[in-house]
């Protein structure tokens, strides 16, 4: 705010009110986020949020914190009450139409990031929150994976269903120490369906672990000091050789993606480039992006993760990516 000398923030992205105000809620499915605005000014913040879903203890520290709670519904009029002549920092991306509607003319709008940037910038706090979780995580895997051992090669067993690998998994999970829930719905495809994005099975139709081929398995979980998302592939039988080239493509691309450095400003989409280019020589299928097999689900700050925009979503700092 004060690099664009505005006056007032409004900030409506779920992730990033819930990053600046360090709480967490369950509005969202697999996400640990709430339903809110924040209208930021240099001293002040206003909370808008359903009545009732902060708890009165909260909502004392929050005011100790000169954090002011308001219903969710009264963030429109908030910002069509800012006086004249107020600057308002407003990220087009990350906003509506509605809420921008509301802006009365008077008010100067400066169109910028939100402060989403930082987060990338872990501290040594949240640091050893993610490694914390990264080994509940392992642990629970390390038990899984025996689990599916000795299940595909016990003879009289009847054949392993997709489903079960979801339902293990989950099992595992909340056993350990700070889990809080799936944080997306784990994708167990064999054969075929691991080419499935986002493959989802079911009761009614899914495939038997069985025969020669691949197992996809892409889980993850929240817990409470971070988030996972694991992509695994286990060989079922026997391997061809078109699935060993598929694999061994998706290995050097990744090694390539890990080692290299990119530039300060760097368009975000130009270094899935790097990832992808072996695959494209070899005129490899890649319709679904490659991207590394653990880490946190999905996180938007990775320029693996980037999209192009108007305003050019760009690398900082000569960022260097790590697969861990």
């Amino acid at each position: 705010m004060a690099r664009h000398g505005t006056d007032a923030h409004l900030i409506s992205t779920l992730d990033d009110v819930a990053w600046l105000l360090n709480l967490r809620g369950a509005d969202v499915p697999f996400n640990p986020v709430f339903l809110a605005h924040v209208l930021l000014t240099p001293t002040t913040a206003a909370l808008f949020v359903q009545a009732g879903k902060v708890a009165p203890a909260l909502r004392e520290r929050l005011q100790a914190d000169r954090v002011t709670l308001a219903p969710y519904e009264g963030a429109a009029a908030a910002l069509a009450a800012l006086d004249e002549g107020t600057t308002l920092l407003v990220d087009p991306l990350r906003s509506t139409a509605g809420m921008r509607a509301r802006v009365p003319n008077g008010v100067r709008v400066v169109e910028a990031d939100n402060p989403s940037t930082l987060k990338s910038r872990k501290s040594a706090a949240e640091i050893d929150h993610v490694r914390a979780a990264m080994e509940q995580d392992g642990a629970a895997l390390c038990e899984f994976f025996a689990w599916l051992e000795e299940a595909l090669a016990e003879p009289y067993r009847a054949a392993v269903a997709e489903v079960e690998i979801a339902d293990r998994l989950v099992k595992a999970r909340a056993r350990r120490p700070g889990f809080v829930s799936p944080s997306f719905a784990t994708i167990a495809g064999f054969g075929a369906n691991g080419a499935i994005v986002h493959y989802q099975a079911t009761e009614a139709a899914c495939a038997r672990i069985e025969g020669n081929g691949l197992l996809l398995i892409d889980s993850g979980r929240q817990y409470l000091g971070g988030t996972t998302g694991i992509t695994r592939m286990v060989p079922v039988g026997r391997i061809g050789a078109a699935e060993k080239r598929d694999c061994t493509l998706v290995l050097k691309g990744l090694i390539a993606l890990s080692s290299a450095r990119f530039p300060r400003g760097i368009e975000g989409p130009l270094s899935t480039a790097t990832s992808l280019r072996r695959a494209k020589r070899a005129s490899a299928a890649t319709a679904h992006r490659a991207r590394p097999g653990r880490g946190p689900a999905h996180e938007t700050l990775l320029p693996l993760r980037f999209s192009c925009s108007a305003s050019g979503t760009r690398a900082r700092n000569r960022m260097r990516m790590a697969a861990r």
